[in-house]
């Protein structure tokens, strides 16, 4: 389908062959490097180390004849966990808080999907690749979470939403 796709380390891939009609028996997949990516009778592709190789599938078209197709794979690495960290686990009503992720291992051009699981008791007011300011609503408590859309690795961290004080009262007759 394609002459060349990217992949994350240890992820799978389905290959599939347009091929020209007729053709006579099976189509034999093969991989450049093994090492890299292998790919089994069906052309699944499983990437098993960082690099670069070859998928070829190969069809015989008849009188003796056959035909190739070649896909370039490019294996990189991956995010294999996301840790949620801010400077509290909570925030007042109607004050912002900045929560930033730390990926494993270290990537870049990573730009991660945030969601907030209850938006009345926190919203998301920014969000950047790797952090998102979140503006409390009301009291309660909310889950924050991101995940990598490439391989569906998932970071979460529980926010509390307190109310502010909105009057104090001091007694003169006690210190």
């Amino acid at each position: 389908n394609t002459s060349s796709a990217t992949m994350n380390l240890g992820s799978e891939m389905q290959l599939s062959l347009t091929a020209p009609s007729p053709y006579q028996g099976e189509i034999y997949w093969t991989s450049k490097d093994e090492a890299i990516c292998s790919v089994d009778d069906t052309g699944l592709v499983t990437a098993k180390k960082l690099g670069s190789t070859t998928i070829t599938a190969t069809i015989n078209v008849g009188s003796g004849v056959t035909k190739r197709a070649q896909c370039t794979i490019n294996v990189v690495a991956s995010i294999s966990e996301i840790k949620l960290t801010a400077k509290d686990d909570h925030v007042t009503a109607g004050e912002k808080l900045t929560i930033t992720a730390d990926i494993t291992p270290k990537v870049s051009g990573v730009s991660l999907k945030w969601t907030t699981s209850d938006p009345s008791v926190a919203s998301i007011s920014t969000t950047n690749p790797l952090s998102i300011t979140i503006t409390g609503e009301k009291s309660g408590d909310t889950v924050i979470t991101a995940v990598n859309p490439d391989n569906g690795v998932v970071g979460t961290m529980v926010i509390h939403v307190v109310s502010g004080i909105t009057s104090l009262t001091l007694s003169d007759t006690e210190v």
